[in-house]
C-alpha cells in the first residue's frame, strides 16, 4: 500500500475508534500502542517507511496527537487514574496517629537492622552454594546444583 493512503487510514482509525464491548473511547495510552503495533507489523512485513518517524505519515501523528489531547480534556487518560495527594490536614492527622511514623520506622528497621551489605554477601554465598564446580583439563564447567536429584538435607526437614 502506498505511504499516502496507508497514512490516511491510519489517520481515519485514530479518528473512528472505539471500544468493541463498550463502545466507548479508549486511552490516549492504548491508542499510542496500537501505533507501535502497526510499526512493529510493518517492520516485520519489511514496508520501507516507519509510522512514527517518517514525514510521510505526519497527517496520521497529528491525529493521532490531536485525539489524545481530546481525550485527555474528556477525562481519558492517566490523569484520571491518579491518586489525590493527600492534605496538610489529612498528614496532620496520619502524624497524630502515628500511622505515619509506624510506616517510616518498619521500612527503616527493614533497611538498617542487617544493613545492605547483608543482603549482598547472602546472595553471593546463596548463589556460590548453588553452583558446582566441574574442572577439567580443557574447560571449566558451572552445573546448578539444583538441577541434580539427591536427598534432601536435614535443614529442609
Amino acid at each position: 500500500m502506498p505511504p499516502k493512503s496507508l497514512d490516511m487510514n491510519i489517520a481515519r482509525f485514530f479518528m473512528s475508534v472505539k471500544h468493541n464491548k463498550t463502545n466507548k473511547d479508549l486511552e490516549p495510552g492504548t491508542l499510542k500502542g496500537m501505533q507501535g503495533s502497526f510499526k512493529r507489523y510493518l517492520g516485520d512485513k519489511n514496508y520501507p517507511h516507519d509510522i512514527m518517524t517518517d514525514k510521510l505519515f505526519k497527517h496520521s501523528r497529528e491525529m493521532l496527537r490531536a485525539k489524545g489531547v481530546d481525550l485527555k480534556e474528556k477525562g481519558l487518560g492517566n490523569r484520571a487514574k491518579r491518586a489525590d495527594p493527600f492534605t496538610r490536614d489529612e498528614i496532620q492527622m496520619l502524624y497524630q496517629k502515628k500511622i505515619i511514623l509506624d510506616l517510616v520506622n518498619l521500612i527503616t528497621k527493614g533497611i538498617t537492622a542487617r544493613g545492605p551489605v547483608y543482603g549482598y554477601e547472602k546472595h553471593i554465598t546463596g548463589r556460590e552454594r548453588h553452583v558446582n564446580r566441574h574442572v577439567n583439563t580443557r574447560f571449566l564447567l558451572f552445573k546448578p546444583s539444583f538441577c541434580q536429584v539427591s536427598a534432601p538435607s536435614q535443614r529442609a526437614l
